[in-house]
């Protein structure tokens, strides 16, 4: 199970080689028809060809050793057999397209990708999410004996111990896609780092400012609400009702000192939220800035 796991990582990373070549053809852009051709001759030489066998003859054991899984079992053999007419489909189009790299190919290859990878990613998240666990729940240790007896062993020509000469273009396109992403999460690692280094001081000094705020805020309530008890015992007065609105009085003016201390802190937390972002929006555009592609221009385009 371990085994199969890792054939969809190795799948998941071949489907996300041909999503970026989609994304070249939405962007009006010619994407490199033969490193797609690759990844399709793949699925179809060796995922229909080995790893979705090796899937059936233990679904097929499962079905046996539970009858309630039948129809489950029934339905992921069906998505197999579908999932191969997709892959030839999708080499015919590649052919197709190689041969006339047209627009109207091009969309129509771009529409069979986005169908063949959503579909592949769907039911692989269905067996991982689900039928992986039941399948390790449920079978014997006698029933994974007779399962291993049955499997043909394979060689896998791309992620396997030697990588076959035919696939060395798609081994270097897999290779250069996993340094880009170790790239990009090292950069946004920097990046963050360095902001955060930013902000410690900032937030610290915002909190400082806030605290003040609150603190001048109720020390301004505290006095005036003291005064007004003050005058009231210099008064020496026996009416009940004085001593009742000066309490409503200071509690009114509590409710007020509470508003003004909300309004300074929000007032505050807008300046911090622009101070905190800076960093963040600053060192990302210069990222970016660094890792675009440089745009090639015509001297004599330049020129006119």
């Amino acid at each position: 199970m371990l085994h199969l796991h890792n054939e969809h990582k190795y799948m998941t990373k071949l489907l996300n080689i041909l999503r970026e070549q989609v994304q070249m053809i939405h962007a009006g852009h010619t994407p490199d028809l033969a490193i797609m051709a690759d990844v399709a001759r793949y699925m179809n030489e060796y995922s229909d060809i080995s790893h979705h066998p090796k899937e059936d003859i233990i679904y097929r054991k499962l079905a046996e050793r539970d009858d309630s899984h039948k129809a489950e079992v029934v339905a992921l053999l069906i998505e197999h057999e579908a999932t191969c007419k997709k892959t030839e489909s999708l080499m015919d189009s590649l052919r197709q397209t190689q041969q006339e790299p047209g627009r109207e190919n091009l969309k129509n290859l771009a529409l069979r990708c986005e169908d063949y990878i959503a579909t592949t990613n769907s039911h692989m998240d269905l067996e991982e999410s689900q039928v992986f666990p039941r399948v390790l729940e449920v079978l014997t240790d006698e029933d994974w004996a007779e399962i291993i007896n049955e499997i043909q062993p394979g060689r896998d020509p791309l992620f396997g111990k030697i990588v076959e000469k035919r696939y060395q273009d798609l081994f270097h396109a897999i290779t250069s896609q996993v340094e880009r992403a170790a790239e990009d999460f090292t950069m946004a690692e920097l990046v963050g780092l360095g902001a955060a280094m930013e902000n410690i001081g900032v937030i610290a000094t915002y909190s400082n400012g806030i605290a003040s705020a609150v603190q001048k805020r109720f020390r301004q309530a505290y006095r005036s609400n003291a005064v007004a008890y003050r005058k009231l015992w210099r008064a020496k007065s026996s009416n009940v009702g004085d001593y009742i609105g000066v309490t409503i009085d200071c509690a009114l003016n509590n409710l007020d000192t509470y508003t003004e201390a909300l309004r300074d802190v929000s007032r505050i937390l807008r300046k911090a939220r622009t101070q905190i972002a800076e960093p963040y929006t600053t060192r990302l555009r210069i990222y970016h800035d660094m890792v675009r592609k440089p745009v090639n221009v015509d001297l004599d385009d330049a020129d006119r």
